[in-house]
């Protein structure tokens, strides 16, 4: 028997358990998915790349990336139970995340990366499934652009409940970009958080400590000291809003955000979000919310009753609506203990709601009727009240049938309203 010498022997087949993955519970890995899978997009025929979840082992380290273009992305970490050699592979976010849950309480899944033959391979007991490995490039933000200029300390509690108050008053797909997104600055001492879309406005502010020693609880947020004085400010896009709001809503304590050139980076224990920034002058809010401080007529109202008759009126409103003009406008009339509440003398169904108030400013004798969209009302309400603990009173005040309605709760948050024709 002879041999060739430049003949050389068949490599060996790698099995299963020779691949490069991991052993990790259903729950655990769940955890770690489910934040970046929050933003990526489903359905992206044009950018399929943009479907995918990233999922990187180091040493027993495991780390989930999804991205979207115009969000930003959003990377969760955490350990597994048994480590098999390094890997990384980007697969459909849809397919592993329906997988994981339809697993949940399995104790044990081995998940292996065959890069030969392009395929996650998942075992649980009995049961095997190969997902496609996506072979593109995912685009990831760059390290380089994201060093900070800056970075303020928040309570997740306190941003939580900021965006709850602003976010229903930005702009969505508005032909001025800058209008879809919350503007968050620095104005000398005070933090804004305010959202317009030129027809309504909601603005929530909270003053600011300015120090280098740290601080282990804090109940407000926290900058460098070289900032105090100064003012600057960003807009968030409002795609990344709800998102953030579900991480802050599990997070507890404080956490960090890092300015950069493009990009704000929320460090939130296990999950990083990197947000990006919408490029544009934000419109000049305090100018607005200047003009409705000189309002004169000022009324105490219980949020609750109010937003109950809202909730019976706005359903009847908008069916006897004549045109798509009049959706949801209704006729406020204030007088100085009473506020009525009516569909507009054109609708086609007519309702009528009557709710006590009490005057607080302004001539007593004065009776304002002026035309408010029920709906925007009705989601300031909503944020208001569940920005509340137990105080439910808020105040209106208003001046004249052009010039916007203030909303307001406490010194800290306010909702503006433009009047309509009626």
């Amino acid at each position: 028997m002879t041999t060739t010498l430049n003949q050389q022997a068949a490599p060996k087949k790698r099995t299963f358990k020779d691949l490069p993955g991991f052993d990790i519970s259903a729950n655990d890995m769940l955890r770690i998915i489910d934040a970046p899978c929050m933003i990526i997009k489903r359905g992206n025929v044009q950018f399929k790349v943009l479907e995918m979840l990233t999922l990187t082992l180091v040493g027993d380290n495991l780390s989930a990336l999804g991205v979207d273009y115009n969000t930003g992305q959003v990377i969760s970490r955490g350990v597994v139970h048994k480590a098999n050699g390094d890997m990384v592979a980007s697969v459909p976010a849809t397919h592993i995340s329906t997988l994981f849950r339809n697993m949940k309480g399995e104790e044990t899944v081995n998940v292996r990366c065959d890069q030969d033959r392009n395929r996650l391979i998942i075992r649980t007991g009995k049961n095997a499934y190969n997902i496609p490995l996506c072979m593109d490039t995912i685009p990831v933000v760059d390290e380089s652009d994201l060093t900070a200029k800056y970075s303020i300390t928040f309570p997740a509690n306190m941003l939580h409940r900021t965006l709850q108050r602003v976010m229903h008053s930005a702009g969505k797909n508005d032909v001025r970009h800058y209008m879809n997104g919350v503007f968050l600055s620095l104005d000398k001492n005070t933090f804004n958080a305010v959202a317009t879309d030129g027809h309504r406005m909601s603005v929530m502010t909270q003053d600011v400590l300015f120090t280098n020693e740290p601080q282990e609880e804090i109940v407000t947020p926290v900058a460098p000291a070289s900032l105090s004085g100064t003012s600057s400010g960003v807009i968030l896009p409002i795609e990344v809003c709800p998102i953030l709001m579900k991480l802050l809503g599990a997070n507890q304590g404080n956490f960090r955000i890092d300015y950069s050139e493009s990009y704000l980076t929320f460090n939130l224990g296990d999950v990083t979000l990197v947000s990006n920034l919408i490029n544009g002058s934000y419109p000049d809010w305090h100018r607005v919310a200047g003009v409705v401080k000189h309002n004169t007529e000022k009324f105490s109202i219980n949020a609750l009753v109010l937003r109950d008759a809202l909730s019976r009126a706005l359903p009847l409103i908008n069916a006897g609506a004549v045109s798509k003009n009049a959706n949801s406008t209704g006729v406020f009339v204030f007088k100085s203990n009473a506020l009525m509440i009516k569909s507009p003398n054109q609708n086609l169904i007519e309702c009528k709601e009557v709710l006590d108030i009490e005057k607080v400013a302004g001539e007593q004798e004065d009776k304002i009727e002026i035309g408010i969209n029920c709906e925007y009302l009705l989601r300031a309400l909503n944020s208001l009240i569940s920005h509340s603990d137990e105080e439910t009173e808020i105040t209106v005040a208003l001046k004249d049938t052009v010039t916007g309605l203030e909303i307001g709760f406490g010194d800290d948050c306010c909702d503006i309203i433009m009047p309509v024709r009626f």
